[in-house]
């Protein structure tokens, strides 16, 4: 294998990489964001794990709010 091919591949991968957590980061970020209380939320600086997790916003999701039928026409 030739240097220019092995530096391409690695410049190509390298650039995939960082690709690839650009979408994936929003959408762990949104996941993490699920599972904190409205005060951490807008805790500065933000953490990505919260500190007392809670379900309490999917109990109102699924609860309070008319979520079932909208969602289940989406499958």
């Amino acid at each position: 294998m030739r240097k220019t091919s092995l530096l391409r591949q690695t410049i190509v991968h390298g650039i995939l990489f960082f690709m690839a957590a650009a979408m994936i980061l929003p959408f762990l970020w949104m996941v993490s964001t699920s599972f904190k209380t409205p005060a951490e939320i807008f805790d500065l600086p933000p953490k990505w794990i919260p500190e007392t997790p809670t379900i309490n916003n999917y109990r109102e999701l699924f609860g309070s709010i008319k979520f079932g039928r909208p969602f289940m026409n989406t499958i």
